[in-house]
């Protein structure tokens, strides 16, 4: 009789599987089997019989069921006498398709269209499905449907059985590989692989609310090469970055050997240390050979200490001075100089005893600077150079003036290193467009801030604010009055 049967169900079109009262198998046809996917030898494996009994049973109930990836089949049941059953399953048509399998139809074109592997599986790790990508990166897997059912762990034996992966380690030691495959099957994440042929794929591997793992792999091929030769460029910046500012301290240490003798002639001959000379034109221009040279001195300088910033050598000599005090020193030195411009050079110290925490020197330089640019782009006006501490204790000073200007649009450009305004007539001074530049990196060392407003035709303002941190409280008497700390610098 179940030859008999067998002989019967292989005849029929549609899938066809007649099961005992016990649940084993009497007769199924090819057609059952490759609609379902199952893989060869299913029948000998009862666990994997009573599952596909039991969810067609279920799928019965609702007419329809979904086995291949994002296929639908139409099942039914029908009983049979003596406790049998038989079970039919059939392909359904695209014309055929209710709402949900047009879903299923779209969501299958609409995966298979993109450009990455997609691999799914059930929250029993067993494959479900994959898209079009993952197949043509895994040539050595069918694409029939009998990969469904199968543990991750299946899969990958699968594959070193039919196709050792792109993997040193499958290569040499195939059980370790499988074992750290498990491993990060475990812990899903995102990881980069390198295959030997050379590609590079990005995997994300994320775990559904419903317990499904879902693996997207990427090629990362091009994004990796770019980056390389990103790095390779840096790296070749930074080696000439690094060969031009020796360069600049190699030369700037051989000029100033023979600045400093010009200087010095120079210095000899505009105060006639040797004797009368001739012609007071000559007076004149030794002092002008002196003026060049301290200027080129002063340059060189900068271009030296710019160059240390940049190498990460120039460290802060640290110490605790009166910021206010150093800000009259230094405008009692270049009020000689502002009153041949018309200039006036103002001080306002909000408190005594502003003691700030720093390099004592740089913020003398900090503090030239600034005050040179505003007498250079200002004429019969007012310099003002003040300071205060804020309501949170950071310390600012600013310097101030009523020059012409500086055009908006050149703001926020304004400081970068030999970046210099347009010229205009207001503008045309002679100048190099690091003094600037070099303020900001001495502000940045110190952890403090550079801010420029300005309006043209009114004036400009650049204020430097040194965090909370580097201000230091006086020191206060016996009676409680402020008093200067031992050796620090006072207004007068």
């Amino acid at each position: 009789m179940r030859r008999t049967l067998q002989a019967l169900v292989a005849g029929l079109a549609e899938g066809q599987l007649v099961c005992a009262a016990d649940g084993s198998v009497l007769a199924v046809n090819e057609a059952f089997e490759r609609s379902l996917g199952l893989p060869a030898g299913w029948q000998d494996n009862p666990e994997l019989v009573a599952g596909v009994v039991r969810d067609c049973t279920a799928a019965a109930a609702e007419g329809a069921m979904r086995q291949r990836p994002l296929a639908s089949l139409r099942v039914e049941r029908r009983e049979l006498p003596g406790g049998m059953c038989a079970i039919s399953a059939e392909r359904m048509a695209e014309d055929d398709a209710g709402p949900a399998d047009t879903d299923c139809i779209l969501l299958r074109d609409v995966l298979d269209s993109i450009d990455a592997s997609i691999v799914v599986y059930d929250r029993d790790d067993r494959f479900v499905l994959g898209n079009r990508r993952y197949f043509e990166l895994y040539p050595h897997l069918p694409d029939d449907g009998s990969l469904v059912g199968r543990t991750f762990e299946e899969m990958l034996r699968f594959t070193l059985a039919h196709g050792a992966p792109a993997d040193r380690q499958a290569m040499t030691d195939p059980e370790a590989f499988v074992a750290r495959r498990l491993s990060e099957w475990k812990n899903p994440g995102e990881r980069e692989q390198f295959h030997p042929s050379g590609r590079w794929d990005l995997i994300r591997q994320q775990v559904t609310p419903q317990g499904h793992r879902v693996t997207l792999r990427v090629d990362i091929t091009q994004q990796k090469r770019l980056q390389e030769e990103l790095e390779r460029t840096r790296d070749e910046l930074r080696a000439a970055n690094d060969a031009k500012s020796g360069f600049m301290a190699a030369v700037s240490h051989e000029l100033r050997t023979p600045l400093n003798a010009v200087i010095g002639f120079a210095e000899i001959l505009g105060e006639e240390h040797l004797g009368p000379i001739g012609s007071p034109r000559y007076r004149e221009y030794a002092r002008d050979i002196m003026a060049a040279g301290h200027h080129l001195l002063d340059l060189i300088g900068t271009v030296l200490d710019l160059g240390k910033i940049e190498a990460g050598k120039h460290e802060l000599d640290q110490t605790t001075f009166d910021l206010g005090a150093l800000l009259e020193c230094q405008a009692a030195m270049m009020r000689a100089l502002a009153r041949k411009s018309g200039n006036r050079i103002r001080v306002d110290i909000a408190e005594a005893g502003l003691l700030l925490i720093g390099d004592r020197q740089m913020v003398t330089q900090m503090v030239l600077n600034l005050l040179s640019n505003a007498l250079k782009f200002t004429s019969d006006g007012i310099v003002t150079l003040s300071a205060a501490r804020g309501p949170d204790g950071a310390i600012r000073f600013a310097v101030e003036d009523t020059g012409c200007g500086i055009p908006a649009e050149h703001l926020d450009t304004l400081g970068e290193r030999f970046y210099q305004v347009p010229q205009d007539a207001c503008t045309a001074r002679h100048g190099t467009g690091i003094g600037l530049a070099l303020v900001k990196e001495m502000a940045a060392l110190h952890g403090a801030s550079l801010r420029i407003d300005s309006n043209q035709g009114v004036g400009t303002t650049i204020t430097i604010g040194f965090p909370a941190a580097r201000s230091a409280a006086p020191p206060s008497g016996p009676d409680g009055a402020i008093t200067a700390a031992a050796g620090e610098e006072t207004s007068s």
